[in-house]
């Protein structure tokens, strides 16, 4: 991924889309928190989540990020995604 590009991650979870209330995804990068919600910014598709990232969240992010999604279920249940490193070139 590059700074100032409009990509999509793509992520995909091993759980049954149809017992999740949301999940909440947390990118971090340095002292910045990006966060996208699904539903709402984040789209479900074909088993993947989508998300979409614009060019001024991308300037904002810096060489090494971390994501994770955290998982709330209908039952009132939360789980939290392994850490996921990805890099950004400046």
């Amino acid at each position: 991924m590059k700074q100032g590009t409009t990509p999509t991650k793509k992520i995909k979870l091993d759980i049954d889309n149809d017992l999740i209330e949301s999940v909440v995804f947390t990118i971090k990068s340095g002292n910045r928190l990006l966060i996208k919600c699904y539903p709402g910014e984040v789209v479900y598709e074909d088993g993947f989540y989508l998300l979409n990232l614009t060019q001024r969240e991308t300037e904002k992010l810096q060489y090494f990020c971390f994501l994770e999604a955290q998982v709330n279920f209908l039952d009132g249940a939360v789980a939290k995604s392994n850490i996921e490193k990805f890099t950004v070139e400046c």
